[in-house]
């Protein structure tokens, strides 16, 4: 008898459909997302009392400097307005209650840092492109917790002769093939065919000391690691949980990034995350 979930059912028989608006195939347990233009909407039953308290604005200290202020992030009700509408435009009943939503930094294969939401569900994690400044969903990647591979914390590693200035803090990547990518993969900055994300806090943590952990990697993986926990146990039992259960790793992050300088720009002047325009 097949005991698994039907979440888990459904969800390999729809390995070569589309899932919603969600675009996947059999390469990978991550999905893609991009709203559709009619903005078709879909909430999770149960998640308005649990998302008016992730809801709360992000924490800054009294007058908090001039250029920590422009990131739209920290508007009051920014990041409410973010929860609701993720929960309210991608979330889906088969993705299970609402656990928590974070405010990261997610940093693709060419170096390219990007502030994402990232939302914890009882059977996925969601990484979100927030419009901070729109206050919309742009798209969306969504990776069921049973095809994370492995998980690898550590420090920012660069190759010895690479020009780009090393990351501080501490990194997260998630594995969800045991394949490396691919070199054509490698090569395209644009490539959806990387197996893994690379995580770390957000920079209004790292950089301006804004104190709340929704911005923090540390309080994100111990919510995360749960939540995995959870999954599987509902999927596999307690007796199989250990061998069903992805790796956890302590060791260097490795950024195979040499001479970006393109990136070297983008992430000094910040221009991945939501900030307000000033001309004063």
């Amino acid at each position: 008898m097949d005991e698994r979930s039907d979440y888990l059912r459904a969800d390999e028989a729809a390995a070569t459909l589309e899932v919603g608006p969600f675009r996947t195939d059999r390469d990978s347990p991550c999905v893609f997302y991009q709203p559709p233009a009619s903005g078709s909407q879909a909430s999770a039953e149960g998640d308005n009392e649990h998302a008016q308290s992730e809801g709360a604005g992000l924490q800054s200290k009294q007058n908090p400097s001039r250029e920590r202020r422009n990131f739209l992030a920290l508007r009051e009700g920014a990041f409410g307005h973010a929860v609701d509408g993720c929960l309210s435009s991608i979330v889906t009943a088969e993705d299970g209650q609402h656990l928590g939503t974070f405010l990261l930094s997610q940093i693709d294969h060419w170096d390219y840092e990007k502030e994402r939401v990232f939302m914890i569900m009882e059977n996925v994690v969601l990484s979100v492109k927030y419009d901070f400044s729109k206050l919309q969903v742009i798209s969306a990647s969504r990776l069921p917790f049973y095809g994370i591979t492995k998980l690898i914390k550590g420090e920012f590693v660069y190759p010895r002769m690479s020009f780009v200035r090393k990351r501080e803090g501490m990194g997260l990547r998630v594995y969800f093939s045991d394949d490396d990518p691919s070199l054509l993969s490698q090569l395209n900055p644009w490539s959806d065919k990387i197996p893994y994300w690379t995580i770390t806090s957000h920079i209004l943590y790292e950089e301006y000391k804004v104190p709340d952990d929704r911005l923090k990697l540390e309080t994100f993986m111990d919510k995360l690691l749960s939540a995995i926990h959870g999954a599987h146990s509902r999927l596999h039992g307690v007796e199989d949980l250990a061998e069903k259960l992805p790796q956890i790793e302590q060791q260097d992050i490795y950024m195979d990034t040499y001479t970006n300088m393109t990136a070297v720009v983008h992430n000094s002047q910040h221009l991945g995350y939501f900030k307000q325009n000033v001309t004063s």
